[in-house]
């Protein structure tokens, strides 16, 4: 079993015995090695589920993308990088690539499709544009402390200067690669255009089972205790706790509580089925 390991983990770090990342790089050589294996593992679960399906069906069912697929595309890149403000980068591009993948697959697209490599790249640049927006960030405090330190403190930049210049600037990125894919790239969105409204009624589905509502509620309950240390005042034991964490905590709990979860007698989140399901896209 894996979660009596992962709550293991956590109580060390609870015990003051070593921090979160210091316990993960002494266990498995860094903290992302074991974020990255159990994140994927995690979105096969939400694929399985039926839960980016349902994601990606909300977003082709709206009517105020019939004929604008690149308002659906503005739509999918804005969500990553509000995403990516709000969390951390690696999980917030492994879940958008997943439910980004689902919308290519239920409009047609293929595999080896430009658009596709279109669309993942941009995933990428809105997440990690949205990720640096704020001064919260590890990229933005490396860079503000180099810069503090090798000028001894003469150049100094604050939150509110940093935030007022990057969420623009970053966004400005985002809009920019739009227009790239548009222009220069010539991306393919006949497919996208295609949609109207009597081919999106398909993508309006019956109301969720139980393992889609678990697994829906298992996503907001993740992203919600990702945001935890930017949402909440710093001094708060809980903002503290999140901060600790890092994005593996909130990783451990949810895949914790979803291996002791049974429905009907049965796991609804068998890790070593899952795991070596051969699905999972490394």
């Amino acid at each position: 079993y894996i979660w009596p390991c992962l709550l293991g983990i956590i109580a060390l770090q609870l015990s003051g015995f070593d921090t979160m990342s210091g316990l993960l790089k002494t266990g498995f050589g860094d903290s992302v090695v074991v974020f990255v294996t159990l994140i994927f593992v995690y979105v096969i679960y939400l694929e399985k589920s039926g839960m980016c399906h349902r994601i990606a069906n909300f977003f082709l069912s709206r009517k105020i993308i019939i004929g604008r697929p690149w308002l659906l595309i503005t739509f999918i890149f804005l969500a990553s990088f509000v995403m990516g403000f709000c969390t951390y980068l690696y999980s917030t591009a492994i879940i958008m690539w997943a439910i980004t993948y689902s919308i290519c697959e239920e409009v047609g697209y293929k595999k080896g499709d430009k658009f596709i490599g279109l669309m993942v790249i941009g995933v990428e640049i809105a997440t990690f544009v949205g990720y640096s927006s704020l001064p919260i960030k590890s990229v933005a405090i490396l860079a503000l402390g180099l810069l503090e330190s090798t000028t001894n403190g003469a150049y100094t930049i604050s939150f509110l200067e940093y935030s007022a210049f990057m969420v623009p600037m970053c966004l400005l990125c985002t809009f920019i690669y739009i227009a790239l894919m548009r222009f220069v790239f010539k991306a393919d969105v006949s497919k996208l255009k295609a949609l109207d409204e009597a081919s999106m009624k398909k993508y309006k589905m019956e109301k969720m089972n139980k393992y889609e509502k678990t697994a829906f509620l298992s996503l907001a309950a993740f992203i919600i205790m990702m945001c935890l240390p930017t949402l909440l005042p710093a001094d708060w034991f809980i903002a503290q706790l999140f901060k600790g964490w890092g994005m593996n905590g909130p990783l451990f709990i949810v895949i914790v509580v979803l291996t002791i979860m049974r429905f009907d007698g049965k796991a609804i989140f068998d890790f070593q089925t899952i795991a070596n399901s051969g699905n999972i896209g490394w």
